[in-house]
């Protein structure tokens, strides 16, 4: 396999451990707004469920700075982009995310709990986060594997 393949591969793997960050992300959030609508005895849990998809947040990221470095030992350090068929999952995946969250947040209010006003803008926000960030990685992980036919139809931009 030549350098610039191999490069390819890499900048491929970036993007889905990118991904992965991501649906990390979401999870945590999701635990987040959790606790302003479960009973306090989930708190704990929740607190323990949230430090825990960070961690893996933390240490996907890692990885993608290992991984990066691997790029540059390969000596590709322009800026040039790289067209694949992953990056174009990627902003596509980035198109559904922005405009389900968009309707998502046009809809919200109907959703919000009966809680507390200061509860309700700390909810809404890790809500609207963890909506994001996993259609997002949801969307990503559908668009960038093989057979996903039909998808494009439904999200064509």
């Amino acid at each position: 396999m030549n350098k610039a393949a191999e490069c390819a591969e890499i900048v491929d793997r970036v993007y889905k451990n990118i991904a992965f960050l991501v649906l990390f992300m979401a999870l945590s959030c999701t635990a987040d707004a959790l606790r302003h609508i479960l009973p306090e005895s989930n708190l704990q849990i929740l607190r323990y469920v949230s430090k825990g998809f960070a961690a893996l947040t933390v240490l996907t990221a890692l990885r993608g700075i290992w991984l990066m470095r691997a790029k540059f030992r390969l000596g590709k350090r322009n800026t040039e982009e790289h067209e694949s068929f992953v990056l174009d999952a990627f902003r596509k995946a980035c198109t559904v995310s922005w405009a389900l969250t968009m309707a998502f947040l046009a809809l919200a209010d109907n959703f919000v709990p009966n809680i507390s006003p200061e509860d309700q803008v700390d909810f809404v926000v890790q809500a609207s986060l963890a909506f994001m960030l996993g259609v997002f990685s949801i969307a990503y992980f559908i668009r960038s594997r093989s057979g996903n036919e039909g998808f494009d139809e439904d999200f064509a931009s």
